[in-house]
């Protein structure tokens, strides 16, 4: 229960190769191909059961699109700034509040953290790196990292947070 994690948000302007399960992934961009988008600090239960696993459940079926129509069905982000704003109001509005605040109130729990301080210690045990690339015009994809080890696919970072159940 006390463990605390940071989610790191990025979009990658470069294409890149979208992986296979269990394929590395094939990238070679460059710091001025990521944009970042900020960061999210969570108290409490952000192992990979935890965190990990919601995480894995909001973005699992998230289409990415680039401009809404009527044709777009089911889960949708308009580009990486949408998905990361739907990705704290989902977070804020799940733990918002659960520890020590009055009922209704969504304060505590989720924060998010200043872009200059990305990189310092925030005491987290987890971290979570997000990534966005965009392959095309319509064309994009998910990856996970964790505590910077290896990028991967969503289904393999699926498998990964269930195998800690």
């Amino acid at each position: 229960m006390g463990t605390n994690g940071l989610i790191k948000l990025y979009a990658i302007k470069k294409r890149a190769t979208k992986p296979t399960p269990g394929e590395k992934i094939k990238s070679d961009h460059k710091a001025e191909d990521v944009q970042t988008y900020g960061c999210i600090y969570k108290q409490f239960d952000s192992y990979l059961s935890g965190l990990g696993l919601e995480l894995y459940d909001f973005l699992k079926d998230m289409k990415i699109v680039n401009g809404i129509s009527n044709r777009n069905t089911g889960k949708i982000a308009n580009g990486s700034g949408c998905l990361y704003a739907q990705l704290i109001s989902y977070l804020k509005n799940k733990h918002g509040g659960r520890f020590m605040a009055p009922p209704g109130c969504k304060a505590g729990s989720v924060y998010l953290v200043p872009i200059e301080d990305i990189t310092e210690d925030h005491w987290q045990e987890y971290t979570y790196n997000i990534r966005v690339y965009n392959e095309g015009e319509n064309d994009f994809f998910i990856t996970v990292s964790v505590n910077n080890d290896e990028e991967m696919n969503l289904e393999d970072f699926g498998v990964l947070c269930k195998s800690e159940e």
